[in-house]
């Protein structure tokens, strides 16, 4: 058992060289991160948006203004299969600065700023032909530092890969 567990746990840097040697087709976004602390220290899923701050000014300002645009989509992603290339994930998650945002009408979530890597590689177990079906979006109020605003959720579709490094970005 402790082997399989060596065997699939690697680091970030490690799958990095292992992608460039077996050619995986990456895809690195930038942009905010927001999850639920309610659902334990490594959450099932996040919600994201890929966006680019230049770190001037408030991060509370960046998030109103961007979720303010009423263009942007946020994306729900599978967030715990890091664990597998990352077994530090939940210290880097949680020692990664935040703020508290209203997600719905009810919860408190907290918003961040990380870099996503999707590894878009065909999956050979998977017929590479079929595309993610047609999702619809929802409405969603989000509130941050009293000001709600709304924007569109989505699932996040199959093009971008599946979630294999998240890093926190310092602000």
């Amino acid at each position: 058992m402790l082997i399989f567990y060596y065997l699939f746990m690697i680091s970030s840097f490690d799958y990095f060289e292992y992608a460039n040697k077996y050619k995986r087709d990456l895809l690195q976004y930038v942009g905010i991160l927001i999850y639920s602390p309610d659902h334990g220290a490594l959450p099932q899923e996040v919600l994201y948006l890929p966006c680019k701050w230049n770190k001037k000014g408030h991060f509370e300002n960046f998030l109103k203004e961007t979720f303010a645009s009423g263009d942007k989509v946020l994306y729900q992603v599978y967030f715990q299969g890091v664990r597998w290339v990352m077994p530090n994930v939940v210290e880097k998650l949680s020692a990664s600065r935040y703020i508290n945002i209203k997600v719905g009408y009810s919860g408190t979530y907290k918003a961040s700023y990380a870099q996503l890597t999707f590894d878009r590689s065909p999956d050979p177990l998977h017929d590479e032909t079929v595309l993610s079906p047609l999702s619809t979006s929802i409405d969603l109020p989000i509130t941050v530092d009293g000001c709600q605003m709304h924007v569109k959720l989505m699932d996040l579709p199959n093009e971008i890969g599946k979630l294999k490094i998240y890093e926190p970005i310092d602000w």
